[in-house]
């Protein structure tokens, strides 16, 4: 019987250590959140690069294959202005 008290009482320790080492601390966790692989500022200026990335390339896609037309002519101005005449009813 004193051998069962001995071994409840060095697992109910145990236990306590577990949980104890499982919770960070609050300057751990403080740590934790600064160390980033990317921060902030990069990934949104990824974002932005490859938001542009992708409108130009759906651009280009989409008028050479939609549109018929040759995948360089999306980047002239020309293009654009005979766009916005056409929607604006001037043609």
């Amino acid at each position: 019987m004193s051998n069962d008290k001995a071994e409840a009482t060095i697992s109910l320790a145990k236990e306590t250590d577990e949980k104890t080492e499982a919770q960070p601390t609050v300057k751990e966790s403080k740590l934790n959140k600064k160390l980033r692989a990317f921060p902030l500022w990069l990934r949104v200026v990824t974002f932005i690069v490859v938001l542009v990335i992708v409108i130009f390339a759906g651009l280009s896609v989409g008028y050479s294959v939609l549109g018929g037309g040759d995948a360089a002519d999306v980047f002239k101005t020309e293009t654009w202005t005979h766009i916005f005449d056409i929607i604006n009813g001037k043609e």
